[in-house]
């Protein structure tokens, strides 16, 4: 009896190494995943301004249409980082006295109800050249940086924009928001 309960024990203590000795070899084998993804963009309406003031505009953003909209991303725990690497503003209804060249400056932020973060600098451009543009893309300021603590399932991201302008507007710019993530899985 007092062998077959060691050949049992050594038999278990076997199998569990060999598990976890597994895991070991998988966790070093499977390589994590990185995938650009371009997708998290919104409409949103700058209105008209009158003077050189600050105009700001928020956006916001589900985290869950996100994870469904990328088939990759089979559970929200799959996710191990995301990095935006990039962000383009887009006026749809530029024209020659209201596009881009109207604004001498230009801050992107974001935020989430995730938890109690502070709201994250994504990018700034401080002296926006006054030439005529319908596109704007805004770098990073640290593309390195990994964000995933402002996603969590059943959240939103708040994208703010701020601008300085340097010439007044005279209608509604239309504006796609455009932000792209690496985005890491295991």
């Amino acid at each position: 009896m007092k062998k077959v309960l060691q050949i049992t024990l050594s038999a278990l203590l076997l199998v569990t190494l060999t598990f976890e000795s597994c895991d070991k070899i998988a966790k070093n084998v499977v390589k994590p995943l990185t995938y650009s993804w371009t997708g998290a963009s919104m409409e949103v309406m700058i209105p008209p301004a009158t003077d050189t003031a600050n105009v700001q505009i928020a956006g916001v953003y589900n985290i869950d249409s996100l994870i469904k909209s990328q088939s990759s991303l089979a559970q929200f725990s799959d996710l191990t980082s995301v990095k935006v690497t990039n962000i383009t503003l887009t006026l749809n209804n530029a024209d020659a006295q209201n596009n881009f060249a109207n604004f001498q400056y230009v801050l992107a932020s974001f935020n989430s109800d995730a938890g109690t973060f502070p709201a994250y600098g994504l990018a700034v451009i401080q002296d926006n050249p006054d030439a005529f543009a319908s596109t704007l893309s805004l770098p990073p300021t640290d593309p390195t940086q990994n964000v995933k603590q402002y996603f969590a399932p059943k959240t939103n991201i708040v994208y703010l924009l701020v601008g300085k302008l340097r010439r007044p507007t005279t209608h509604n710019l239309d504006c796609t928001i455009t932000v792209t993530y690496d985005i890491g899985l295991f």
